[in-house]
């Protein structure tokens, strides 16, 4: 029947095409099942074209949760396959962590906060020229839109997943956050919600997802720098009182922070408010990846980071609490060493991220996608 042989489909990919229209007209089928199943495997088969979208937009108006779910998980899919190419979406954000490690391993040292030889001034124009190729590669990776002739089916269905930002089901909201990241700048509607979704969502993947759009979305996404921040920098209460060590909540939005710290640079906005978060995040968060991210970020705040960083590396030093980190003095030693190489550079100061692993992806769309649970 239809439910044993639309996996087969799924499994086939983009080679299946020409099974489009049936399973576009499965994803109407009366069994909720079967119109889940179909439209998983719409996200496979139509990889990179526009011709399930509207389809699928219609269906993230289904009753059953896993219908919608689907729906939201293969427009996201569709999308992401369109921008293959060129190479820049957010999963291959995530795995940045294999550019840092092949960088470690040319440079012999970690790229998290490069310093060059003061002594040495051809050195320390390779050096230059080795940030400034990071920097140039690390955006092309990280900021990019659909083809042309995607954008019109995904601009009209920008409503339709703006509204299931609001759906009762935690994986269908952060399913449909996924999708608009894939969307990039097209998502601007969406900005108000995917705030919200931030800011207020009891669901961490719902709220990593919203962080990811948002930076994805670019400068029109300005608004969101104050709720950003706040997601980089959540309060450290400690487990014991005066022992220093962050709370085990603090740890349990690490994918969060990172994505937050990516998303204030790629919008590049406020910088009198996000310099000061970054470089706090470059010194105290306890996760490399966090540091890294915030560094990279700093790049895109060329003109206004090196004075706003001095500023904020003044106030931190002066924090009681910031004492108690193990390696904060050396920290700031490195940063400001940083901030030298930058100036020097004519403003430029954006290593890859310090990344020892990739981020795991952490929506349940893919495999939950089959699910009909209301």
């Amino acid at each position: 029947g239809t439910a044993s042989a639309v996996p087969a489909l799924w499994q086939i990919g983009p080679r299946a095409k020409a099974a489009t229209p049936a399973l576009v007209g499965a994803v109407k089928d009366s069994d909720a099942e079967v119109r889940a199943l179909s439209a998983k495997a719409l996200g496979s088969v139509s990889e990179g074209t526009a011709d399930a979208v509207p389809t699928l937009v219609e269906a993230l108006k289904d009753p059953e949760a896993g219908v919608r779910l689907a729906a939201a998980a293969s427009l996201a899919q569709i999308w992401r396959a369109d921008k293959r190419p060129a190479q820049a979406n957010t999963r291959e954000r995530r795995d940045f962590a294999e550019e840092a490690k092949e960088i470690r391993e040319r440079t012999g040292r970690g790229p998290e906060l490069p310093v060059t030889k003061k002594d040495d001034p051809e050195e320390r124009e390779r050096e230059q020229e080795r940030e400034r190729e990071r920097e140039e590669r690390a955006h092309k990776e990280v900021v990019t839109g659909l083809k042309p002739q995607s954008e019109p089916a995904a601009r009209a269905a920008i409503p339709a997943l703006t509204e299931t930002l609001r759906d009762g089901d935690a994986h269908v909201r952060a399913a449909a956050a996924e999708a608009l990241s894939e969307a990039g700048p097209l998502a601007k509607p969406a900005v108000g919600d995917l705030i919200r979704i931030v800011e207020k969502d009891a669901d961490k993947d719902a709220r990593l997802q919203a962080c990811l759009a948002l930076g994805n979305t670019g400068p029109d996404a300005r608004a969101a720098v104050p709720v950003l921040i706040q997601a980089l920098l959540p309060d450290k209460v400690a487990e014991v009182p005066g022992d220093g060590r962050p709370s085990r909540q603090y740890h349990d939005v690490l994918g969060i922070r990172v994505n937050a710290a990516a998303a204030l640079g790629q919008i590049g906005a406020d910088a009198e408010k996000a310099v000061p978060a970054l470089v706090e995040a470059c010194l105290t968060d306890p996760e490399s990846e966090v540091r890294g991210w915030s560094t990279w970020s700093l790049s895109h705040f060329r003109s206004t980071a090196p004075k706003l960083a001095e500023k904020t590396l003044e106030t931190l030093a002066k924090d009681p609490r910031n004492q108690q980190l193990p390696d904060f003095q050396e920290r700031v030693k490195q940063f400001r060493k940083m901030l030298a190489t930058a100036s020097a550079a004519g403003g430029r100061h954006a290593p890859p991220p310090a990344t020892d692993k990739a981020k795991e992806k952490t929506t349940p769309a893919a495999k939950d996608s089959s699910s009909t649970s209301k």
